[in-house]
Parts: C-alpha cells; structure tokens; sequence
C-alpha cells in the first residue's frame, strides 16, 4: 500500500508539474503582441467663396441720366476661395416702352472694346422675360467648355452699360429702376468642363 502511495503521490507531482509547464507556456505566449505605428493622414476642405465687386461703378453716376448716357459698371468676379471655380453671373435688366415697343430693355451691356456685348470669355446660358425686366445668365466659358478662375483669379462679365435712345418721346416710357448683378460659384472638382454650362447652373436653382 505504501509502494502504490508513493507511486500515486510521483504521479501527481508529475501531472502537476506537467500542468505547471503548461500554463507557463500558455501564460507567455498570450504576450506575443504587436502593434503598427499609426499613420495619422492630414486633410483640409476646400472651400468655394467669391466677391462681386464694380471697381468703376459711381451711383451719382447713375441719378438724372438721359437717353445714350453710357456709364461706367464693371461687374467682376473675384475667387477668394481656396479651390478652382466655375463661374456664373445672372444680370437683370429693367424693361419699358420704347417707341411704342413695350417690353423693351432700357440698356444695353458694353464690352472693354466699347462693343455691345459682354467680354470674350463669356457665354449666354439663358435669356428669361419676365415683369419689368429681363434676365440673363452668363458662365465664365467658352463655346466648347467652362473655364476655371483659380484662387484669386478675376472675371469681369461687361464695363459699361448704355441707356436706350428713344425716337418718339410720346411713344417711350422709361421708369426708374436697377440692373441687379448676381455671382454664383461651384467647384471644379468632379464636375467636367464639358458639362454644359445650363447643366451646371442648374444645381443653383434646384
């Protein structure tokens, strides 16, 4: 009986040493570890802004004018963000009766080579009557696709306006009124140049 006591005790000492050895092993490989150094990817957001100023407009200019005058208006289109820009202006001219015709533009939009029209650079994207007046809109463009204006990039759409120059005073009614300017940017990014330039402005309307 001693014998197989002694004999069982041995066993037990063996299994336990056994049972030590495995939960050693077991209690270190469960620190086997390991870990990257973390990449930290650093973004900034574009942003689109502009300014829409008229360097030579003078508003005394425009009080008491008569029939021809031209003055001097200048819409320009500044990108003062930090993103390349589509660029739109929406141009409102007032209407009345001019030698019997009724609905007609009081002024007409003059180019920097003292030519009716706006600049070169700029495209007709749509003509709108409405009460009173008539408005246009113009992207910065050519025939073919839109043109970018970089950060700190001008456009200007036309430099003088000129009033109408009625025949027939008992036929003309001129009013009052203004030729309200409208700036409008969208990004560059993600959108074509080839896009047509209505496609694009629509996304200002929707």
């Amino acid at each position: 009986m001693k014998t197989n006591s002694k004999s069982n005790r041995k066993k037990l000492i063996a299994v336990a040493l056994l049972l030590c050895l495995v939960l050693l092993i077991g209690g270190i490989s469960a620190y086997f570890t390991d870990k990257t150094e973390t990449l930290s990817n650093t973004y900034t957001i574009g942003n689109i802004e502009i300014d829409l100023t008229e360097p030579g407009w003078v508003a005394a200019n425009a009080q008491g004018i008569m029939p021809g005058d031209v003055l001097v208006k200048d819409p320009t289109v500044q990108n003062t963000g930090s993103s390349d820009a589509y660029v739109f202006v929406k141009v409102s001219i007032p209407t009345g009766t001019v030698d019997g015709t009724a609905n007609t533009e009081l002024f007409t939009l003059v180019n920097s080579n003292n030519q009716d029209g706006v600049n070169a650079g700029w495209v007709q994207v749509s003509r709108t009557p409405e009460t009173g007046k008539v408005t246009y809109v113009y992207a910065y463009a050519s025939a073919t696709e839109l043109t970018t204006v970089a950060p700190n990039g001008t456009a200007t759409l036309f430099n003088k306006v000129r009033f109408v120059n009625p025949t027939d005073a008992s036929t003309t009614t001129l009013t009052n009124g203004s030729i309200d300017v409208t700036a409008y940017a969208i990004q560059t990014n993600n959108i074509p140049a080839t896009t047509a330039p209505a496609t694009v402005f629509a996304n200002f309307t929707n």
